[in-house]
């Protein structure tokens, strides 16, 4: 019998003599979220809790802070923000809520909104260091590369080994036209932990834009690997193969894996029609003109 099993009896014996008991409750929505991974069913015990009046404030927030982590995975960024601003009626400075909310908020593209979120964080709470991370990150979204630099600059002091800080200071090192030093901390990160894609893919944008064609295609490949339904490093790399001359790279390698992943891709169609050109095979390359051409004037 699994732990998972064995809990549930246990908790289910407790039930059938206490029905409202809001930890039991609590407890089986847990294993549901953490453990079995199905989130709706986590959701319906957590709701559970929320409808009983006899519940304490404490108990429903716990049960909203889990719900809200479900709701999350299951990328319903917008009732995620919704469970939170319940949470924060019942606990305005409550700042797991507000580091969810602004998360969900960035999620569906409401920058500022998140950006107010995580600076309120911090006026409640000054050593909370995700939100540090967090608000340079809607900064980063909002253009804003000085000031997000100033926090990633104190958050990568605090941790640094944290490669998601190391590279998103590199970001804003990169936008306001400090290179060398972004590829600098870019191969930090990734001698930190070379399984980080980003880390790989930003170091290969950079490297583009210094024109360094040659030394991009190890880091795409490596991007690629860890990520390999991302269309844009598939993209990019097939970009830099392009730059390099490597045609056959480009549409065995980039174009033709974008296709299956996407096959409305019409970009992908009309790269790999070029890339066809420049090695002298106009049938293949007029085919995927053609079918460009033709799903473009679908649209």
């Amino acid at each position: 019998m699994k732990k998972s099993d064995q809990a549930f009896e246990t908790f289910e014996k407790i039930l059938s003599i206490e029905p409202d008991n809001s930890n039991t409750i609590n407890n089986i929505g847990t294993i549901y979220l953490d453990d079995l991974h199905q989130y709706e069913k986590s959701i319906e015990y957590f709701g559970r809790i929320w409808l009983n009046p006899k519940v304490g404030n404490m108990s429903k927030i716990n049960a909203l802070t889990n719900k809200s982590k479900a709701l999350w995975l299951l990328k319903k960024y917008d009732k995620v923000v919704e469970t939170s601003d319940i949470v924060l009626e019942l606990e305005p400075n409550n700042v797991k809520a507000l580091n969810d909310k602004g998360n969900a908020l960035g999620e569906l593209g409401f920058f500022k909104q998140s950006l107010i979120c995580f600076n309120t964080i911090l006026k409640i709470e000054p050593t909370f260091d995700l939100a540090l991370m967090n608000s340079a990150n809607a900064l980063i979204k909002l253009n804003q590369f000085e000031e997000a630099l100033s926090r990633l600059e104190e958050y990568v002091i605090k941790h640094p080994k944290e490669v998601k800080g190391l590279c998103n200071k590199a970001v804003c090192l990169f936008k306001l036209g400090s290179s060398k030093e972004s590829i600098q901390l870019l191969e930090k990160a990734i001698q930190i932990d070379h399984k980080f894609s980003f880390a790989h893919h930003m170091l290969v944008n950079v490297l583009f834009h210094l024109k360094k064609y040659d030394e991009a295609p190890p880091h795409y490949k490596q991007a690629y690997g860890l990520a390999p339904n991302d269309i844009e490093i598939l993209d990019n790399m097939g970009d830099c193969f392009g730059y390099l001359k490597k045609y056959q790279d480009a549409i065995f390698q980039c174009f033709s894996k974008i296709i299956q992943i996407d096959s409305t891709n019409l970009s992908a169609y009309e790269k790999m029609s070029m890339a066809f050109a420049k090695l002298k095979n106009y049938e293949m390359a007029n085919l995927c003109w053609d079918i460009f051409n033709t799903a473009k004037s679908l649209k």
